[in-house]
């Protein structure tokens, strides 16, 4: 029979999971996707400034000129954004926590078996599984805190992982544009 004290440790460490998560997929996906979009705006830019490179079309050259440098000078302002480390502290702050939790669950259960588990289920990892308490639980299949946290923690992670994957996050998250961008500027 699973009691209220592991459930509420693998809610706990699914909550502090998926917030570590968000912040990272967010931090890495947002910034670094727009970084990369306009490096390639960038290129293209000045590839197309070096195809009018011409004094008949010297015009559309330095159109395309201003746009790559006005493309350059966003990138700068997003290479110095301080957000980032709003988002450390919070990881930081998050993982902190999290240790304190699973410090408090492993002081708080010391000992004592969370689960049984019939013992021809988990017949390999049984000694595994009642870490390090073998010799007491061995013959009821048991599983003690130890595991039970790395196992809550490892499969949170990776539930976290499922439920929020980076495709989805780059729909939501379109980078605003600061350059006003004129539509006959790309026209060949």
């Amino acid at each position: 029979m699973l009691s209220i004290g592991p459930v509420s440790v693998f809610i706990a460490l699914l909550l502090f999971n998926a917030v570590r998560w968000l912040l990272l997929r967010s931090k890495k996906g947002f910034v670094h996707q727009h970084k990369a979009r306009l490096i390639m705006e960038i290129a293209e830019l000045r590839r197309q400034a070096e195809a009018f490179n011409t004094p008949s079309t010297y015009v559309k050259c330095a159109k395309f000129q201003r746009l790559a440098n006005a493309k350059e000078k966003e990138l700068a302002a997003l290479q110095e954004h301080k957000d980032a480390q709003l988002q450390d502290r919070a990881n930081t702050v998050i993982s902190l926590l999290k240790v304190l939790f699973v410090a408090l669950a492993v002081v708080a259960w010391w000992g004592k078996a969370l689960l049984y588990i019939p013992p021809h289920l988990t017949w390999p990892f049984n000694r595994l599984l009642a870490f390090p308490h073998t010799s007491d639980y061995l013959e009821m299949g048991a599983v003690t805190v130890l595991p039970w946290v790395a196992m809550c923690d490892r499969v949170s992670t990776l539930l976290a992982r499922v439920a929020f994957p980076q495709q989805m996050l780059d729909l939501r998250t379109n980078p605003l544009t600061t350059v006003k961008e004129e539509p006959e500027a790309y026209a060949s």
